[in-house]
């Protein structure tokens, strides 16, 4: 099955190596155990510069001087105040003057939809569900490319996968000062949001649809750092080497010491580990149940 937050320190342990896809991710890495950063890979079709389709517009009805967010994304209970931000940021560009409208795609709960103000629902243009090779047209389309969110332990540790593809698409891009901007350069490659707020959103967007020549800039360097970060091929090659490497060593662990029924991982290490961390990992895996409970609670606030 999946893996719960309870199993993940004894399994970091037993693993032969360790890859993560922001370097945040790294201090999670128990001592000893061999590691590399491994990026996603954007598929080319991203970095092709491509000339926005006026249809899409048009079936819209979306003006030409009306600005264009577009938000590749679904919302769950987790990044639902994220999103709504967003939403907000668009109705306050409207109220002062900016023209704008937001494009989305993904799984839009009705919950999500009830909660949005009349006002944040006129400026927004959900398209459901569409065909992944038609991403890269919908960004190429957008005057900005907007990662709402703030620093915390949500946004820290991952790496949203439509943030290197915005980057990859060569539009300017706003995102919070976390995961992959630790390895960004504010004003440069991206704008940086600080309190990630709506009202932040609105100034930073509401700054540079005023700044057509910044915007410009931007994008080009977005582009730049993508294909340095995001490379198909020198990620394969990575993980090429990191498997060449391990498969010519020994298991850290004997897998076949582990029970078919009434799995527990504690028996793959030795009664005495010399390894503090992992002596404290068994410990706090003792107090747990072998089985987690089921996520309940994420159900009933997904089918809400």
């Amino acid at each position: 099955g999946l893996v719960h937050p309870w199993r993940h320190r004894l399994l970091l342990h037993a693993a032969d190596c360790v890859s993560y896809i922001t370097p945040a991710l790294a201090v999670f890495v128990p001592p000893g155990v061999p590691s590399l950063l491994l990026r996603p890979a954007v598929d080319e079709s991203f970095f092709q510069p491509s000339t926005p389709d006026p249809k899409l517009r048009q079936r819209l009805g979306i003006a030409p001087s009306t600005a264009l967010l577009v938000y590749p994304g679904g919302v769950n209970p987790i990044n639902q105040t994220e999103v709504r931000d967003l939403y907000t940021a668009v109705a306050r560009l409207n109220a002062l003057g900016h023209p704008a409208a937001l494009l989305r795609t993904g799984k839009n709960p009705p919950w999500f939809e009830r909660s949005l103000s009349a006002d944040e629902r006129r400026h927004a243009h959900y398209l459901g569900f569409v065909p992944r090779l038609s991403i890269p047209g919908l960004l190429a389309a957008a005057d900005l490319l907007v990662q709402p969110g703030r620093p915390g332990p949500f946004n820290d540790y991952r790496l949203p996968s439509k943030l290197a593809e915005f980057l990859a698409s060569g539009r300017p891009v706003i995102l919070p000062p976390c995961n992959v901007a630790a390895e960004l350069v504010d004003d440069r490659h991206a704008i940086f949001l600080r309190t990630g707020d709506s009202e932040e959103i609105t100034a930073r967007c509401a700054e540079l649809l005023g700044d057509p020549v910044r915007r410009a800039r931007l994008g080009i360097e977005a582009r730049r750092i993508a294909r340095h970060l995001f490379d198909l091929s020198t990620q394969a090659c990575l993980l090429a080497a990191a498997c060449h490497e391990r498969l010519a060593s020994s298991p850290r662990v004997n897998w076949t010491a582990l029970p078919p029924q009434g799995l527990d991982e504690r028996c793959l290490f030795p009664d005495a580990p010399s390894s503090a961390e992992l002596a404290a990992a068994l410990v706090w895996a003792g107090h747990l149940p072998a089985t987690p409970p089921p996520p309940s609670w994420w159900r009933r606030l997904w089918s809400r």
